[in-house]
């Protein structure tokens, strides 16, 4: 079912019940965007870096359609039964005080992405459902009530007004207010025109009746509001209306009568009022149901959905990660994430794709089975005639089949068990779904597989991981044949321009880069720096993501070269021992030239190594020598990005690792943290035998 603002208030009560009978809840998004490149992630960002980034790429797009399936457990017939509703969500401008005219942004490949999958804009920006965050929700109630009690003050007879303020026995406590002086001729002159209108409408109109005032400015309409009550003995009554064609606001003026009468149009006033902060609130309100109901949330590669979804309808993301779990175990205290599950033994061994349709597809063979389900009828396939991979990218279809492959995953570990019911398994409080809870996938993050809402993260052991700072115009090749002394294959993860993450294939050769490109007390020279993992993450430690400073970098553009990485020779080397005591190694000159700059250049143009022996020609730099203080930094040219095509990841097995988990080792793509379905290309691994845990069944 597609809800838009013209059919929500019609439908709400039919999404309570259907929540509020639901064994469990499957949500997804479609944005205007994933990220603006603010901040480059990185495979070795730390889960507090990897937030901070995330939070600043997505904070100025838009959550525009929103999908959320019901899965209800019918136990006569042992089947589920899913009702999908299809949420258009868009910022409007209401006409209530205290709402904030929204500014959002689009990312041109996100749109261009929705338009390939038939996605109708039209929908969003003409019938878009609005929405308000708990504190704007606030702000314009306070707005409303003192709106209502300006109205009764207009209500009032002045006459009657201003004796009781004379006397001291009166009951009357409505704010009496001062009037504002008005010292401009032509606001004095347009007063007196409005005082002309209404005397002759008093002397030709009965009581009920009402006059519209011509379109004016907010000052003039308070000017009105204050003096039109003053200068006529009979209660009249102001009320703002908007022209729906113009946009422009006007006042009416209304004849109250009989006091029957005015309570009446007080109540309807307060009435309207109320249904106009309903509107307001507008998706907002699903979302308070959902946290009401604390049913179990399944989404699939779900972490940017659940930080949309907070931050534009409950409130701005915090600034810390411990803050974000903490208000998003109030938001959604039970998740579960079927990318994640997917990812994990037993299911990586069997699902060689967690891209969310080619791993439905996988579920619904064998050895997995999908219960009975009562799809919706858009999404039955005995009532459509087209292939159900159409709807792919619509939110309620991916929700749909997110909670279809959830099933199944729950169908497949019962079958470990000696209860053999998945519904069963569908509670939270049940130890098969129990290790997933609050667990949600980390993308490009090969050791720290998950973020956990519910406790500490992982904190693998990066001892073989270092960062490097070096010159703008460095190369990927550059970094490779800095690290090729050491022997081992390395892989690069661009931070920016000047700065990159290189992790050791050989974890075991971490000390030989500390002996060989890491001294304490460097040289006089800034052409790179290398630093552990441990020692970057100190200098950088408490400090908060600003918006990106621009990296001036200190070196000699006059004496750089780009082969000063490496100087090919005849094989023989010397040590010479500068005068700060640091050894550096130099070649030892020969009979012939050095390889001319142009040819290694072409060579690293190519790709191609020098078969001569490299010895490393560089100074080494203290890693205290040239630290840096931020992470703040430009995003990094994308022909960078070309050049690391031809790295080889890592494989980090988390076994092996430091990190303790409750979890079995995960497989983990690395790919650009965007919705699966946005993902060009899957992870594959070979075939392995399937060993059942031995704490299963």
């Amino acid at each position: 079912m597609d809800i838009t603002r013209h059919n929500f208030k019609e439908t709400y009560e039919i999404v309570e019940k259907a929540v509020s009978e639901a064994n469990f809840v499957a949500v997804d998004g479609e944005f205007s965007g994933v990220t603006n490149s603010t901040f480059n992630l990185t495979n070795y960002d730390s889960p507090e870096e990897r937030y901070h980034k995330l939070k600043h790429n997505v904070a100025d797009f838009l959550l525009m359609q929103f999908g959320l399936v019901t899965f209800k457990w019918n136990p006569e017939k042992e089947e589920y039964i899913a009702e999908a509703f299809n949420f258009y969500i868009f910022p409007f401008r209401s006409s209530g005080s205290g709402i904030p005219d929204r500014i959002f942004s689009c990312q041109g490949s996100s749109i261009d992405f929705l338009t390939a999958q038939n996605f109708n804009f039209n929908k969003v920006f003409h019938s878009g459902i609005s929405y308000l965050r708990s504190a704007e929700e606030a702000s314009m109630r306070a707005a409303l009530n003192e709106k209502h009690i300006m109205r009764l003050q207009n209500y009032k007879s002045p006459r009657k007004s201003l004796e009781n303020n004379g006397n001291s026995t009166s009951t009357d406590t409505s704010p009496a207010g001062s009037p504002t002086v008005i010292s401009d001729p032509k606001t004095q002159a347009f007063v007196d025109g409005i005082k002309a209108k209404i005397e002759t409408f008093l002397k030709t109109s009965n009581e009920g009746g009402s006059l519209e005032l011509e379109p004016c400015n907010s000052y003039l309409r308070k000017i009105l509001y204050e003096t039109i009550p003053t200068m006529f003995p009979e209660p009249l009554a102001l009320e703002a209306h908007v022209n729906e064609k113009t946009k422009q606001r006007y006042l009416v003026v209304l004849r109250v009568g009989s006091p029957e009468a005015m309570q009446q149009r007080k109540d309807q006033a307060r009435a309207k009022d109320e249904a106009l902060l309903q509107d307001s609130i507008g998706f907002s309100r699903i979302i308070q149901l959902l946290t009401r109901s604390q049913k179990l949330l399944i989404g699939h590669n779900m972490l940017l959905d659940l930080m949309f979804t907070t931050q534009q309808f409950v409130r701005p993301l915090p600034q810390t990660l411990e803050e974000f779990k903490s208000l998003l175990s109030c938001t959604f205290p039970k998740i579960v994430d079927t990318k994640l599950m997917g990812s994990m033994l037993p299911f990586r061994e069997l699902i060689f794709s967690t891209a969310l349709g080619e791993m439905h597809n996988r579920l619904a063979s064998h050895p997995f089975s999908i219960p009975d389900i009562i799809p919706p009828d858009k999404y039955d396939p005995s009532k459509s005639d087209h292939n159900m991979d159409i709807n792919l990218h619509e939110a309620a279809y991916d929700a749909y089949i997110t909670g279809v492959s959830f099933l199944s995953m729950l169908n497949f570990l019962s079958s470990f068990r000696k209860q053999g019911k998945s519904q069963a398994l569908a509670n939270p409080s049940s130890d098969v779904i129990s290790p997933y809870i609050n667990k949600v996938f980390l993308m490009r993050s090969p050791d720290i597989p998950y973020l956990n809402l519910a406790g500490n993260d992982l904190t693998p052991s990066r001892a073989h991981v270092f960062h490097v700072q070096f010159p703008p115009t460095w190369r990927a090749n550059d970094v490779r044949m800095l690290f090729g002394p050491i022997g081992s294959a390395v892989y690069i993860s661009w931070i920016n321009d000047v700065q990159c993450f290189v992790g050791l294939h050989d974890k075991s050769q971490a000390k030989q880069v500390k002996k060989l490109l890491i001294k304490p007390g460097g040289v006089d020279s800034n052409l790179y720096t290398v630093r552990t993992y441990e020692e970057y993450q100190r200098d950088i430690a408490g400090q908060i993501f600003l918006t990106p400073t621009t990296f001036k970098h200190s070196y000699n553009p006059a004496t750089y070269s780009r082969n000063k990485v490496w100087r090919p020779n005849n094989g023989t080397t010397a040590v010479s021992t500068s005068t700060s005591g640091t050894s550096i190694v130099q070649p030892t000159p020969s009979s012939g030239t050095d390889t001319p700059k142009s040819l290694i250049a072409n060579r690293k143009r190519s790709g191609e190594e020098s078969t001569a022996v490299k010895p490393l020609s560089v100074r080494r730099i203290s890693s205290t020598s040239n630290c840096f203080n931020s992470l703040d930094i430009d995003e990094p040219d994308v022909k960078r990005k070309r050049s690391q095509d031809s790295a080889t990841p890592i494989d980090v097995d988390a076994s092996t690792s430091i990190a303790r988990t409750d979890l079995p080792s995960l497989l983990v793509s690395d790919t650009d943290p965007k919705d699966e379905e946005m993902e060009k290309d899957s992870v594959k691994e070979p075939s392995v035998s399937f060993e059942v845990p031995s704490n299963w069944g």
